[in-house]
């Protein structure tokens, strides 16, 4: 069955946020007297604001409420997309690109502002067919809901569908879901590489998305 519809992750995909949420993080971190890890980025990446606000009270800040941190991680993370939004290399000309052959849609785990701030300043708004934002469904990744869902809205099977993910998180929920996958990982920031394995293709680059990629994914779907 033909792919109809490319659906893509933003944090680390279109925007090379993995950074900027680093950065946040390890200063609110060592606002509290404590230490944001690489290995707590690592659980934090792809995931709902549920999933990674918990992680940061239990380690950072147990007397915080949660809606604290959320606010003040916020605050942080605009201020950083004001400074310069870290859109990755030829993110625009490649979703519009694809959009001329497929659907175009976004699932993301991101925080619902930042994701309608990001859409509106790169103009990448118009181009999506639809947006499911993380914070809409019942499980962020690296359960399937929020793939599960995007197929839903877009009225297809998942095997007429392919995400782009960078995260052992995003990859996993892609393959709970049953699409194809295409990684492209942050350097820096590589996924598992029994997730890598498992990806129908990966991209050291959004340039290499290609129309020519996407009718090429073939191989056992398990």
């Amino acid at each position: 069955m033909s792919v109809r519809a490319v659906i893509f992750d933003l944090d680390g995909v279109l925007i090379d946020s993995e950074r900027c949420w680093q950065r946040a993080r390890e200063v609110f971190a060592a606002a509290h007297g404590a230490v944001w890890t690489d290995a707590l980025q690592r659980r934090a990446m792809g995931t709902g604001s549920e999933q990674w606000l918990a992680l940061m009270q239990q380690h950072i800040a147990p007397h915080l409420a949660p809606e604290t941190i959320y606010a003040d991680m916020i605050e942080r993370m605009r201020a950083e997309y004001a400074r310069a939004l870290p859109l990755r290399e030829r993110a625009v000309e490649t979703v519009r690109a694809l959009a001329e052959h497929y659907t175009v849609a976004l699932a993301s785990g991101a925080p619902t502002d930042l994701i309608d701030y990001t859409m509106a300043t790169s103009g990448l708004d118009s181009a999506m067919a639809t947006i499911v934002y993380g914070d809409t469904v019942s499980n962020g990744k690296p359960a399937p809901d929020i793939y599960t869902e995007a197929v839903r809205r877009l009225d297809l099977s998942p095997t007429e569908a392919v995400g782009i993910e960078d995260s052992t998180n995003g990859l996993a929920a892609l393959h709970a879901a049953g699409l194809w996958a295409i990684a492209a990982p942050v350097p820096g920031f590589e996924p598992t590489s029994a997730e890598l394995a498992r990806a129908h293709a990966r991209v050291d680059g959004l340039a290499e998305v290609t129309p020519t990629l996407i009718d090429d994914l073939s191989g056992p779907r398990d």
